[in-house]
């Protein structure tokens, strides 16, 4: 018992911790994030715009960090922050602020977002954000995944605070990590290449049932009596 105290003493005093802590509750009140965020948004709506820290300590990123709330509390007595605010006795965190039009925030999240894939899929988020950090001030790093498997598949969407940084990304030169070069797209044209994907997919396979449909009117007798 007196090792797990010590223990949790040395994490609360952990000041790198603390801050990771704090900006990974944080990230979960911000718009960025609950513009998609369903479940978030539901939490809020139906608790007059507060959740449990008990709710968050089952976040997959914040778990890997803590799961303890005396350290979430810590962490956020540290910060001053004109997004939430802190309710220690009834162990809440309020949004201060109401959520922006969905439409509007849309649009303008959109300025700010680059597509960027060719990375090795074995990279870390952390290993992502290092990197994207040094092309600007990053808001939100999301890693694109395989449906099944849940596995990365080497591309990101990243939302920079300024839109002159995600500017400077597309227009800027050749984005690189280590020896392999990458491909950076808008949100608009992320979008219509999809598109265009999703279309020749359709193609594809109504070519593919036509031909099939074409077979069967020349068939003299059904298939599994054809004698070799």
């Amino acid at each position: 018992m007196v090792e797990e105290q010590a223990t949790k003493r040395i994490k609360i005093e952990d000041g790198e911790l603390k801050a990771r802590v704090a900006k990974q509750i944080e990230y979960y009140f911000s718009d960025v994030n609950l513009v998609r965020d369903k479940f978030m948004q539901e939490q809020l709506e139906k608790n007059d715009n507060r959740v449990k820290l008990s709710v968050l300590a089952t976040f997959a990123r914040l778990a890997k960090l803590t799961r303890d709330e005396n350290v979430m509390i810590a962490a956020l007595k540290e910060v001053e922050s004109d997004l939430i605010e802190i309710d220690e006795a009834e162990r809440l965190i309020k949004r201060k602020k109401p959520l922006p039009d969905k439409e509007e925030y849309a649009k303008e999240l959109a300025l700010r977002t680059v597509h960027i894939s060719g990375f090795p899929d074995s990279l870390s988020f952390d290993d992502l954000h290092r990197y994207c950090s040094k092309l600007g001030e990053v808001e939100s790093l999301q890693m694109r995944q395989h449906y099944k498997t849940k596995q990365f598949k080497g591309c990101i969407h990243l939302v920079f605070k300024k839109v002159e940084d995600a500017k400077a990304v597309l227009d800027g030169e050749q984005l690189k990590f280590k020896d392999r070069e990458l491909r950076r797209e808008s949100m608009e044209e992320y979008g219509r290449r999809k598109e265009e994907m999703r279309q020749k997919r359709m193609e594809k396979r109504k070519s593919k049932k036509g031909g099939e449909g074409g077979g069967d009117l020349l068939q003299t007798e059904p298939k599994e009596e054809q004698k070799e």
